[in-house]
């Protein structure tokens, strides 16, 4: 599904499902999001509610969903503060996948990360995740 999306198709894509999960953070949440690091903190908090609500057996493709748009925006946090931009990365087994590329080297899959978050639980904090990252750059 995404090994042939450019690099812009990515970029647009993702500030796309951004822009949803801050609509859906203020409409099902209440919560307010300002692309702030300590707004990752709602983020994480909106995560952790879907992993504890989500019926066991939900189906991939619901949980990669809700995946995206949270992980689009722990992403947008990310390029705001930092010198990275939305591409196709390489993931670590030579597949192609949408992430960030860091300037200072390598690369994040906030997709995949938000994903973990919620089928996985809190050991997959995204503000964690966020601070040790960002700590290594």
């Amino acid at each position: 599904m995404c090994e042939n999306l450019s690099n812009d198709e990515v970029k647009l894509i993702s500030e796309a499902y951004c822009l949803d999960f801050i609509d859906f953070a203020k409409q099902q949440y209440g919560v307010t999001l300002d692309y702030s690091v300590d707004s990752l903190k709602h983020a994480e908090g909106i995560a952790g509610h879907l992993h504890e609500t989500m019926p066991p057996g939900v189906d991939e493709e619901q949980l990669f969903s809700f995946g995206k748009m949270i992980g689009s925006y722990l992403g947008e946090v990310f390029i705001r503060n930092h010198p990275a931009e939305w591409t196709m990365a390489e993931t670590p087994d030579g597949q192609s996948f949408p992430g960030i590329s860091i300037e200072a080297g390598g690369a994040i899959y906030p997709w995949v990360k938000a994903r973990n978050r919620i089928a996985n639980g809190p050991e997959e904090n995204l503000h964690h995740f966020y601070l040790a990252i960002s700590e290594k750059i």
